[in-house]
């Protein structure tokens, strides 16, 4: 029986010897993948009202500052949106990425909880294997201190004296044994118990430390997700000033295009006043001379008349007197003018809305496509009026034809390069006057044509062209 019970407690101090509790890094479970249709979340977009690349009208009439500010508006506008949509994207990868953080934790937490409790039953288990050691030592040592210990048996059948005595003697030498054989396999189950509970410390070990890992690389995931988040923020912001700037400059190009088309509206009202003044001055010049015609012709009457009744002609004669304007009388062909440059027309003449300044304007006359430097030439005969420079027409020449088809006819050049003419000068129909350019409010090089009927502009492809 002491045999035993040596060889018991040294293989449980050797097994309890080889179990360690040992410390632990958290780990996770696999983690799922980011799902392709995971929830967008957007910011509130401001949207910019004008559509300028689809606006119809006449874009040749802005200025260069204007036309420039506002493909920065529109630049600035298409990089906003997506500027807005990275951020959007990385918000919702973020969001995603700080849930996945947060399971982590909590199942990192988990582990960590189930890795205590499992030291502490090994503890626990230590503990007892400890007390159940030291007293099976002492009563081992106990048993062999006894110098008959290994006799105890005979010297109790020697000892006894009755039957009786015997039997409770040899009940209690057997008691003690059993007790013995209990203890040793107490030691067996707790050594049992202590390696199932080492094993659990190693596996709830193993399962944080995965979990340590896995939540480790989410939180750089996440890191990561927030430094780039923030990069999209400032591109965002930054790009919303820029937007903001561009806009301001946008705006006083605008108004200052606006200021362009009042002064070109304004000298349009001067030219026109001067021009129906020369009208009206014709008109009533036209009606004298038709008075004093009339009058010729009703003296011609009466002297026939008399004439006449002299003669005593039985035939009627008839008189017509035609009435003539004092100047040139024009052509009634449907080409009375030729084309001021040998170029296609660009824009016609009429009402439009305008895509930059956005309001409805006329555009007073018809521009043809010429490169600069190309001659310009007097469309039909006349005298010089006008040769000045304007903020809205540039360089211009503007040509009295007289009264042509019954009506006082002018004709104006617009946005040239240079002169090659004077104020007063007369001109012979394709004479050159000047060279195409782009002067005033204008964007790039053309001629802007122009035709006034007793002082009002008209279509120049309209019964002169």
């Amino acid at each position: 029986m002491s045999r035993r019970l040596l060889s018991l407690l040294l293989s449980v101090g050797f097994s309890a010897s080889a179990l360690t509790a040992q410390a632990v890094t958290a780990s996770a479970d696999p983690l799922d993948r980011l799902r392709d249709n995971r929830e967008q979340a957007q910011d509130e977009r401001e949207r910019v009202q004008d559509d300028l690349l689809g606006a119809r009208g006449d874009l040749g009439h802005s200025s260069r500052e204007l036309r420039a500010a506002v493909a920065a508006v529109t630049r600035s506008r298409a990089r906003l949106d997506a500027a807005r949509d990275a951020l959007g994207d990385k918000r919702a990868e973020l969001q995603v990425a700080r849930a996945v953080d947060d399971t982590m934790q909590r199942r990192l937490a988990a582990a960590q909880d189930r890795l205590d409790e499992a030291r502490d039953n090994l503890a626990a288990g230590h503990a007892q294997l400890d007390d159940q050691r030291d007293d099976a030592m002492a009563r081992a040592a106990e048993a062999m201190q006894s110098p008959d210990a290994q006799f105890l048996e005979l010297r109790v059948l020697l000892e006894a004296r009755t039957a009786e005595v015997l039997t409770e003697q040899l009940g209690a030498a057997d008691s003690f044994a059993d007790s013995q054989a209990r203890t040793l396999d107490g030691l067996e189950a707790t050594t049992v118990l202590l390696t199932v509970n080492a094993q659990e410390v190693e596996d709830a070990k193993e399962q944080v430390d995965e979990q340590r890992a896995a939540a480790a690389l989410e939180l750089a995931r996440r890191r990561a997700l927030e430094a780039q988040a923030k990069a999209a923020r400032d591109d965002v912001q930054l790009l919303v000033e820029q937007r903001a700037d561009a806009r301001m400059r946008a705006h006083a190009a605008r108004q200052a295009d606006l200021k362009k088309v009042r002064q070109l509206v304004q000298d349009r009202q001067r030219i026109q006043d001067r021009l129906q003044a020369i009208a009206r001055q014709r008109a009533a010049e036209i009606r004298a001379q038709q008075l004093a015609m009339q009058r010729r012709a009703e003296r011609q009457a009466a002297l026939e008349a008399a004439q006449r009744a002299a003669q005593q002609s039985a035939q009627d004669a008839t008189h017509s007197s035609e009435v003539a304007a004092p100047s040139t009388a024009g052509s009634t062909s449907a080409t009375f003018m030729v084309s001021p440059v040998q170029a296609s027309v660009t824009s016609p003449y009429g009402m439009r809305f305008h895509p930059i300044l956005r309001y409805v304007k006329l555009h007073d006359g018809t521009d043809f496509g010429a490169g600069c430097g190309t001659p310009v030439q007097a469309a039909t005969s006349g005298q010089v009026i006008s040769r000045y420079y304007n903020g809205g027409y540039g360089n211009r020449v503007i040509i009295d034809h007289g009264v042509q088809r019954g009506v006082s006819l002018s004709t104006s050049y617009n946005h040239m390069e240079s002169f090659s003419t004077y104020v007063g000068e007369q001109v012979d129909k394709g004479e050159v006057i000047g060279y195409v350019g782009s002067t005033g409010y204008s964007t790039g090089c053309h001629l802007h044509f122009m035709v006034y009927e007793n002082g009002n502009t008209v279509d120049p492809m309209t019964g002169w062209l």
